[in-house]
């Protein structure tokens, strides 16, 4: 049996637009909406205007012209791609794991399966990546996830480095930062190795 996903009216999208311009809603929401707003559905539509109601309305209401949205997201993919770097430079490069229950997944443009999204934050030719990681250690498959997707995940991480590293390692029990099996008691306790807990201070 097949489902037919609806596409979100002609209505919800001008509700959405008046609360851009009426409300102090963050760049990132603003930008994950303006990504999905030609593809949208009913359902993630209404879940942006909760989210778009939750804000402050402005307190100047600047007159703007109608917003060209194809241009507005050109214009913004590079300053995403900028915050995203800034956002990984505070982050060691290791595995993470993420819950998904620290994640807005309505907001997300892929979506996302099980209860922890797995990362890796790797420097390749003095530039820093961030992949999903898909399947098991030692067989990983490395998915490049959606920009705006990549930046929750990193400034998630931001907040407590140690803390999702720890939960890669305690999920796959072996060093959340490089993999590799922990053979002494204060690797185990930390989930990390001896070189690669220095990366988190330890």
């Amino acid at each position: 049996m097949t489902t037919t996903t609806e596409l979100a009216t002609e209505k919800q999208l001008k509700y959405l637009d008046d609360l851009l311009k009426d409300r102090e809603i963050p760049e990132t929401l603003r930008a994950d909406f303006l990504a999905q707003r030609a593809t949208i559905d009913k359902k993630k539509a209404s879940n942006f205007i909760s989210a778009f109601l939750a804000f402050p309305k402005m307190v100047l209401q600047p007159t703007l012209p109608s917003p060209d949205f194809a241009a507005l997201v050109k214009t913004q993919k590079p300053n995403l791609y900028g915050e995203l770097l800034e956002a990984l430079r505070e982050v060691p490069k290791s595995k993470y794991a993420v819950p998904v229950s620290e994640l807005m997944t309505d907001l997300l443009t892929d979506a996302v399966h099980g209860d922890l999204v797995f990362l890796e934050v790797k420097e390749y030719m003095k530039k820093t990546y961030m992949k999903k990681l898909i399947g098991s250690v030692g067989a990983f498959t490395r998915v490049r996830p959606a920009l705006d997707d990549a930046l929750v995940f990193a400034r998630i991480i931001a907040k407590d480095p140690y803390k999702y590293a720890k939960l890669f390692g305690e999920h796959y029990q072996c060093c959340g930062k490089c993999g590799a099996e922990l053979t002494d008691p204060k690797s185990r306790e930390l989930m990390l190795g001896p070189e690669c807990r220095k990366a988190f201070g330890y």
